[in-house]
């Protein structure tokens, strides 16, 4: 007790507490006595408990940091009890106060960590921040600190090395994103290799990988198999995958050349996918290459050739594949001579052929061919024209010229294939069916001739008119004939001897190219049996020539020989005559005017007729009746080009019914005697033989004539006459003729 003070009733004092515990104040009775003596009564106890200790406080919790749930229990524990505790007492950071409970010195709550959080909660009480009952405040700041992790670990697995290593061992890392337990050499799950020295701890481990061949290694970490210091397991890693790979890709270029100037696509195919593959990779020599494209193992590029030799190549290490490995060179892609030339083959030409026939012929090569112009077609005996068509069948028009056998052929390297390989030689050949050609003029140049010699046969019934005239005579018989637009001349020159003779010329023209000519000459020898009657032998011989409209060249000569009468019905003015010949004829052809053929025939002639004068005061009628046959032949030959030229005949029948009249032109003078008649004539034309069937043909015709004679007394005679002939038959002459006499 210490400062004691006070009088009277009231008295002060301070205790000083010796220890902690109850102080007791105790004053007996009597002690203190007022003043009348009266002793005091005993004073009631004064107890008093003393404390002056702050009251102490723990934080704690039975989980262990770093915690992995998500309501965390905690423990308070004071050191004496406490009033008015609650969480506003508390500071928290990092999650919120749930379930607080508890009295006295204990109590007891949940922290619930804040979402997605992971780090530390906090939990502090203050100094002071709690009064035990004697109000003192504790005396001491607790703090709880736990570490909260609920994320699971993550894990990689990485190499040092490269793929283009391509290393036996590799070596791998493994890490985790935070310290992890119980991780070890089990817990990969390994493809393709071997695992050997395996180390490590917390959050890092290394091991080498051991190739077992070439493949594809592979590691691989499941879920759950370590764990971090909140019990959290590792999430599964990515695969790790190692293309463990030392071949290269190989790389083939393949593709189908086109001419030059044409595009193509170019294949490039790798054994495997492969990148970095560019334009400027190739070695290129005569091309121009373009529009690369592709992924993977299979690209391709577009070429255009500058000309047929051309080659594509692919530099090695151009591209890589996943192991890192370049390519290897490519094949190299040329384009050159395949050694095989395209073989053409040439259709549409028949076996056989006439002049003017025209064919389109088609050149097939095969294959697609380039450079084939009109003048790589080589055609004899003919023309070509319009080529069309390509790359691989072309057409073309060619035109016989008639001039021999035609063909059309193509010479080695008319044309080239995409590889540049020249093609191959071909030729097609058609034969001129010559046999035709020749035959039909033949034909033709038979008939005319036949024609021509019925129409040049002498007046056998003249020689006994002028017989009497005991002088020497000459005639010379000038004629022109004209048909549509041909013409002829006559020459004739007779004697009137019992040796005499006869000729005479002719010459035809038709258009520009058609043309004939005849010569004509007849010696004749005959006796005189009586003065009605002469009896004779002639020799005949003949020239002939002819060019057709198709060009064709024929000409020939031949002889006949035989006997004639020629003879009068006593005291009658009627005359008869008639002649029979056989003969042989020589003959040439050129048909196509390259060659010409030669050719023999044989030949016969038989003429008759009757003549006659009767007199009508001034006027005199001639009638006359004849009919003359001609036989011509041609033996059968092989022509220039080997062709048979079958044998073939031809016959001319032909009737004249002719009336003709004349009287002097004054009645007082007979040295001029104008005439005039007119003639029926029926001909018939036949063929045997390859004699073509269009002249089997049969028809008459009429003529009508008139002219004027001259008989002087001197011993010339000249007449001058004209004429119109094939009347009724479509096709007509006009002739004109002139006649002098001379006797002395």
């Amino acid at each position: 007790m210490e400062n004691f003070s006070g009088e009277g009733a009231d008295y002060a004092f301070d205790l000083v507490p010796t220890r902690v515990g109850t102080i007791t104040v105790d004053i007996d009775a009597g002690q203190a006595k007022d003043r009348f003596g009266n002793g005091n009564i005993a004073a009631k106890r004064l107890s008093i408990t003393y404390d002056a200790v702050a009251p102490t406080v723990t934080i704690a919790s039975e989980v262990q940091s770093p915690a992995n749930i998500g309501r965390i229990p905690v423990t308070v524990t004071f050191s004496e009890e406490v009033v008015t505790f609650g969480t506003a007492n508390m500071s928290v950071t990092g999650a919120q106060v749930e379930g607080l409970s508890g009295s006295g010195r204990g109590y007891s709550f949940d922290l619930i960590p804040e979402a997605d959080r992971k780090g530390s909660i906090r939990v502090m009480i203050a100094e002071g921040a709690v009064s035990d009952h004697a109000g003192n405040g504790n005396r001491n700041a607790a703090e709880f600190s736990i570490d909260y992790d609920i994320s699971a670990p993550t894990v990689t697995i990485t190499t040092s090395a490269s793929p283009q290593d391509s290393l036996g061992r590799i070596p791998v890392l493994v890490s985790f994103s935070e310290e992890v337990e119980g991780f070890d050499q089990t817990d990969l799950q390994v493809s393709g290799a071997s695992v050997e020295q395996f180390t490590g701890i917390g959050s890092e481990y290394n091991f080498d990988l051991v190739a077992s061949g070439e493949s594809i290694v592979t590691v691989d970490i499941a879920e759950d198999v370590a764990h971090d210091r909140a019990g959290n397991g590792n999430l599964s890693a990515s695969q790790f995958t190692y293309s463990y790979d030392t071949t290269r890709p190989s790389v083939t270029l393949s593709g189908t050349p086109d001419f030059p100037g044409t595009p193509y696509r170019l294949a490039i195919a790798f054994s495997e996918p492969v990148t970095k593959l560019a334009l400027a990779d190739f070695k290129v020599v005569n091309a121009d290459i373009s529009s690369l494209s592709g992924t993977g193992a299979d690209y391709s590029l577009q070429v255009i050739a500058r000309t047929f030799a051309h080659s594509i190549r692919l530099r090695e290490n151009a591209a890589v594949d996943s192991a890192g490995n370049g390519n290897t060179a490519s094949n190299l892609f040329a384009n050159r001579p395949d050694g095989s030339g395209p073989k053409p083959r040439l259709t549409g030409l028949p076996a056989s052929f006439l002049p003017g026939d025209r064919f389109d012929i088609i050149f097939d090569f095969g294959e697609a061919v380039s450079g084939f112009t009109i003048g790589d077609v080589m055609v004899a005996n003919g023309t070509v024209a319009a080529l069309t068509g390509g790359p691989r069948r072309y057409r073309a028009a060619v035109m016989a010229d008639g001039k021999g056998n035609l063909s059309v052929a193509l010479a080695k390297g008319a044309a080239r294939d995409k590889t540049g390989q020249a093609s191959m030689a071909a030729i097609a050949w058609a034969r001129i069916e010559s046999e035709i050609i020749t035959g039909k003029a033949i034909t033709g140049f038979l008939a005319a001739r036949a024609r021509d010699l019925v129409q040049q046969q002498p007046d056998l019934v003249e020689l006994l008119r002028q017989r009497r005239h005991r002088s020497r005579r000459r005639r010379f018989d000038l004629d022109a004939l004209f048909r549509d637009d041909r013409e002829y001349l006559s020459f004739v020159a007779e004697n009137d001897r019992a040796v005499w003779m006869k000729m005479s010329a002719r010459r035809t023209r038709k258009g520009k190219k058609a043309n004939t000519s005849y010569v004509h000459s007849v010696i004749g020898n005959h006796i005189v049996l009586n003065d009605d009657l002469l009896a004779g032998v002639m020799l005949q011989m003949d020239n002939s020539g002819m060019t057709t409209s198709d060009g064709v060249a024929i000409g020939g000569g031949g002889l006949l020989v035989g006997s004639y009468v020629v003879g009068k019905l006593a005291d009658h003015r009627l005359y008869y005559q008639g002649s029979i010949l056989y003969g042989k004829t020589w003959n040439h052809v050129t048909p196509l005017g390259t060659f010409t053929d030669r050719f023999t025939g044989k030949r016969k002639f038989v003429s008759l007729g009757v003549e006659g004068d009767y007199a009508v005061d001034v006027l005199t009628l001639r009638p006359s009746l004849s009919v003359s046959h001609v036989h011509e032949s041609q033996h059968a030959y092989a022509d220039g080009l080997s062709n048979l030229v079958p044998a073939r005949s031809v016959s001319m029948t032909e009737i004249e019914l002719d009336l003709g009249a004349e009287s002097p032109v004054w009645p007082d003078n007979d040295n001029w005697i104008h005439s005039a008649g007119i003639a029926g004539i029926w001909a018939k034309h036949e063929g045997s033989g390859a004699a073509p069937l269009d002249l089997q043909r049969e028809g008459g015709r009429l003529r009508i004539g008139g002219g004027l004679r001259y008989d002087g007394d001197n011993g010339l005679t000249g007449s001058f006459k004209a004429s119109v002939d094939g009347l009724g038959s479509g096709s007509i002459t006009y002739g004109l003729g002139a006649d002098f006499i001379f006797r002395f």
